[in-house]
């Protein structure tokens, strides 16, 4: 008896699944690439036979067959193979060989050696190059990369519909329709372009088969048993269920989402139709495999909105809102939003690329002989605690400082109705008023009834609110002898109290203080923006103590205390307050690695904080590329992020003035001498520990005034 000695052999993981054995150390792992198959391809012909057997229900056309007979593609592949075996390797090649030109004075060496060449010698001389070999590769890792990146963006811009074929759908009129549109395009007819009218084409379509369902009685009962339609508020406001695929059963089922109402889905085609005309909306509505290729029960097609223009989030939100739902079955089709898979034909570049000899590397995919190893990335060079992947970190308020905060956000809201409704608008400075200035405010602009309103809501707040909770403030420092500020004396004041409110003293106090013009070149040309500095300030190599540092003592140990009561043991060497800043995107490259710590001071309408991060939702276009982000508010809790590192920028706010106070780490601090360092620590700058390559005082020059070189810097 004959043994097939080339039988594959079975290899079985301890859980009794076929597998991979390693090389190596023996061990049977999973091949999850090979069980990776295209889910989404057996799905969607699955519910295209399920497709066909509700449109035979309803008594519409049934699904035409397109598979051609199969004897014609085999004689097509056995006249193929038949070409390949009668090639003749040296068919190019003259049939004898040419006499070397020599004047008979030595034997010619042209003849030498066989006169066929094997394959083996055909493809050693076919081989490229080594700079051909890079060349390739590289410009397919590029190709890789590029495609994965478009797949990223595709999933906030692009939609995928898969249409049944047969005629009970709309397959048949878009084909027409473009067979039409090129004909009259060809005539100069028409200058609206194809994508545009095949979309209009898809919702008058779509319109048309929904607006039957509240003429034909008949038709909607059909609906209502295939579970496409729901009872609504009566019987000419039906709802449309949202469907889902049971990969178990292989059927669809009604969604847990809620249904949508009938009028409301012709409200979202009205706006989709007069926004998708506009220039910038529709960037995409093409077929992605043909229509006269492979035989298929379903034909997919691609959707794509632009980013920039206004009209895309409502159709955005239209699509979103169609997407799983049964209406787009009368018009044999289903929505989704793209889900950045990659396209067959990357696929099939990176398969071609790592079947050549000059392959480097393996891929994603492919047979691997072991599982995929995550290392962990640690936070400190000591200790097993990981670094979290996020980027921007959410600190919530202290109890006091929130209850503070809501009491005077309501406040404030209250006496902004008030005002609309006798038609005046608030004044720009209210989101930085304390509780008895807004009250001072309210009685001088609103009426007598308003006030009174507006009164019997504050008494009706402060009992749900509850006693107030004060913080105990550190204990002031010496004011200066002369020049001393407001600021600087309220600061004082409050220190000298010992106890209170301490998220509107630092609101009273910041808006005292005297601003100035932005330094920084990114802002100079707005007007609007201010700033005010204290700690440690950095011109490049060099380093010194801001100037209104050294007259606002109790300012600083006042602000200092906050940011501790905020996030305790944060490290910092300088405080900024700024006023209407509206920064462009940016990174701050003169910080220190610390995280930066910023928290608003004022009560106002949006005006929140784009910070870089791998899984946001927001993109913000910075040197002609897009960068993922996302928003965070700032009010209701203080943000910590990284910078140095991350790009960010501010966003633009509503009715009020917008105040936000940040605490970060200049990066060259570590220059500053040491009576320095000693008055910051004692005005309650918490600055990060030394660094080994900054332990000494270096060469660096100082800017510091000269008291400050001595050791009577002290107060």
């Amino acid at each position: 008896m004959d043994v097939d000695t080339h039988e594959k052999e079975l290899h079985l993981t301890p859980e009794g699944i076929p597998g991979v054995a390693c090389p190596d150390c023996g061990i049977t792992f999973v091949n999850r690439f090979l069980q990776c198959m295209s889910v989404l391809d057996v799905d969607e012909s699955d519910r295209a036979a399920v497709a066909q057997r509700e449109m035979e229900l309803l008594g519409l056309n049934s699904l035409p067959s397109r598979a051609g007979p199969p004897q014609a593609s085999q004689d097509e592949w056995q006249k193929w193979e038949d070409q390949l075996q009668t090639k003749n390797w040296g068919a190019d090649e003259p049939s004898k060989w040419r006499k070397a030109e020599s004047n008979g004075t030595g034997r010619s060496y042209g003849g030498w050696g066989p006169k066929r060449k094997t394959p083996e010698q055909e493809d050693k001389d076919k081989a490229l190059d080594k700079e051909t070999q890079q060349l390739l590769q590289l410009m397919t890792r590029m190709t890789l990369r590029h495609e994965k990146e478009l797949s990223r963006l595709r999933v906030d811009t692009s939609f995928v519909m898969f249409c049944d074929v047969g005629d009970h759908g709309c397959l048949q009129q878009l084909k027409a329709t473009a067979e039409n549109w090129q004909e009259q395009y060809a005539a100069q007819k028409v200058t609206t372009s194809l994508k545009v009218i095949m979309m209009l084409s898809l919702l008058k379509a779509l319109r048309s088969k929904m607006e039957q369902v509240t003429i034909d009685q008949e038709i909607t009962e059909k609906y209502k048993t295939l579970a496409w339609l729901s009872e609504g508020a009566n019987a000419l406001a039906p709802c449309w269920n949202y469907l889902e695929w049971n990969s178990t059963d292989k059927k669809e089922q009604v969604a847990s989402v809620p249904p949508i109402k009938h009028q409301e889905v012709l409200a979202i085609l009205d706006r989709m139709e007069q926004a998708v005309p506009q220039p910038g909306i529709l960037t995409d509505f093409r077929n992605t495999k043909g229509m006269d290729g492979k035989p298929s029960e379903v034909v997919p097609f691609l959707i794509s909105i632009g980013l920039r223009q206004a009209a895309t989030a409502e159709v955005h939100a239209g699509l979103q809102k169609l997407s799983g739902c049964s209406c787009m079955k009368l018009v044999a089709c289903r929505l989704r939003p793209d889900r950045g898979q990659r396209p067959q034909l990357a696929k099939q570049i990176e398969e071609a690329f790592k079947a050549t000899t000059y392959c480097d590397w393996g891929g994603d995919g492919g047979i691997s002989t072991g599982e995929c190893l995550r290392l962990p990335a640690f936070a400190e060079p000591q200790g097993t605690a990981v670094r979290r992947h996020c980027m921007v970190k959410f600190l919530s308020l202290p109890h006091d400082v929130y209850a503070d905060m809501l009491e005077c956000h309501l406040l404030l809201s209250c006496c902004t109705a008030l005002l609309r409704q006798q038609e005046a608008q608030p004044c720009e400075g209210l989101g930085m008023m304390a509780r008895s200035d807004l009250f001072v405010y309210a009685k001088e602009e609103l009426d007598q009834a308003s006030y009174e309103a507006f009164v019997n809501y504050s008494i009706q707040l402060s009992e749900r609110v509850g006693a107030k909770i004060s913080a105990i403030t550190p204990p002031p420092m010496s004011l200066p002898s002369q020049h001393h500020s407001q600021a600087e004396i309220l600061a004082w004041q409050i220190l000298t109290n010992g106890s209170g409110s301490v998220w509107e003293a630092v609101r009273l106090v910041a808006s005292m203080l005297r601003f100035e013009p932005p330094r920084q070149r990114m802002m100079q040309s707005d007007t609007q923006a201010m700033s005010f500095h204290l700690g440690i300030c950095a011109r490049g190599g060099l380093v010194g103590v801001c100037k209104d540092t050294l007259t606002h003592r109790n300012v600083c140990r006042l602000l200092c205390f906050y940011v501790q009561h905020l996030c305790t043991g944060h490290r910092f060497t300088s405080i900024s307050i700024n006023r209407n800043y509206l920064a462009p995107a940016h990174r701050d490259l003169q910080n220190g690695p610390e995280e930066n710590l910023i928290v608003s001071l004022s009560l106002h309408d949006e005006g929140g904080l784009w910070v870089e991060s791998p899984l946001g939702t927001v993109y913000h276009e910075i040197e002609g590329r897009l960068i993922r982000g996302e928003v965070a508010s700032l009010q209701s809790h203080a943000l910590l992020f990284s910078a140095n590192k991350c790009w960010h920028a501010g966003l633009p706010w509503k009715t009020y003035d917008r105040y936000t106070l940040v605490a970060y780490t200049v990066r060259n601090w570590a220059h500053l001498r040491e009576p320095a360092r000693n008055l910051l620590t004692e005005l309650g700058f918490l600055l990060p520990d030394v660094p080994a390559e900054h332990a000494g005082l270096g060469a660096t020059p100082s800017i510091l005034p000269p008291v400050l070189l001595s050791a009577e810097a002290h107060p």
